[in-house]
């Protein structure tokens, strides 16, 4: 009789903890392995007021700049520290990008939630579009894993010239049932349903992918995808897990070539167009 309670008491338990620490376990802190050198630009640490409050944010600029700018905001996955988006900057040597701290990660009482990531992150694109003197829709948005979610509904609401999703997920229940099988949708306080906002999305869009991802595999991603309206090209990594995508050299490149400010009218050299691939 004492064995089936205990199991049952630990079965409840391994429930009730992720329900209740979910937000921890979904917004802990970023690693410590920045990314703050660079040959082609200058990488600032900036405080940027947004809402009454200051994100911790980096803007790298390129030390040559063009006549006229360019720029790229990056929204980093669970625990990706935001300046892993810097890998790039050899190959984006004309091209500003932002990255920036999600408020009250780590060791805090008070969670960020769904709405005010997303709020958060459309003030950010207007802080580097009023600060580069472009219109969002001359802007470009990248979104890793976690941050694909928001760099999605962002885009939903202020429409951009291009966006870039690596490791991307339909639902963000998807990749939160591969680690914690018993967990359902409903119990999710953030839910991050990507694939309801695609719709409002037209701009050209890369997929980023690793055909080994345990976290947010390769199909999960894909899923995303079925109905996208817009113009759609992907770069698979054959031999690539979810980790290290950025510090691939052809990733940086793809993503590099995808948004060059010329780039508007073709898809990105190697890359297939959704329709393509459906052949």
């Amino acid at each position: 009789m004492l064995l089936p309670l205990l199991l049952l008491a630990i079965a409840l338990a391994l429930l009730t903890l992720p329900l209740a620490f979910q937000r921890n376990l979904l917004f802990p802190a970023p690693k410590k392995n920045a990314v703050l050198a660079s040959s082609s630009h200058r990488i600032e640490e900036l405080a940027i007021p947004v809402g009454g409050r200051s994100l911790r944010a980096y803007l790298a600029s390129p030390i040559d700049a063009p006549a006229r700018p360019s720029g790229l905001l990056y929204f980093n996955g669970r625990r990706e520290h935001p300046t892993s988006i810097f890998r790039c900057l050899g190959q984006m040597p004309d091209q500003h990008l932002l990255c920036f701290h999600y408020e009250k990660l780590g060791p805090s009482l008070r969670k960020p939630d769904e709405a005010r990531l997303v709020a958060d992150g459309v003030a950010m694109l207007d802080w580097l579009s009023a600060t580069l003197g472009l219109d969002p829709s001359e802007l470009a948005i990248a979104g890793r894993s976690l941050g694909s979610g928001i760099a999605i509904q962002v885009c939903a609401l202020r429409p951009v010239r291009r966006l870039v999703l690596v490791s991307p997920y339909a639902r963000l229940i998807e990749p939160v049932r591969a680690a914690l099988p018993l967990m359902r949708e409903w119990m999710l306080k953030d839910q991050f349903r990507s694939v309801e906002h695609v719709q409002r999305i037209a701009c050209p869009t890369l997929l980023v992918l690793g055909e080994r991802d345990q976290t947010v595999p390769a199909a999960a991603s894909r899923r995303l995808f079925r109905a996208w309206p817009g113009e759609l090209s992907e770069c698979s990594i054959a031999h690539s897990g979810h980790r290290g995508l950025l510090k691939r050299p052809e990733v940086q490149r793809a993503i590099a070539e995808f948004c060059r400010p010329d780039s508007s009218d073709r898809p990105a050299p190697g890359h297939v167009r959704a329709a393509e691939s459906a052949a």
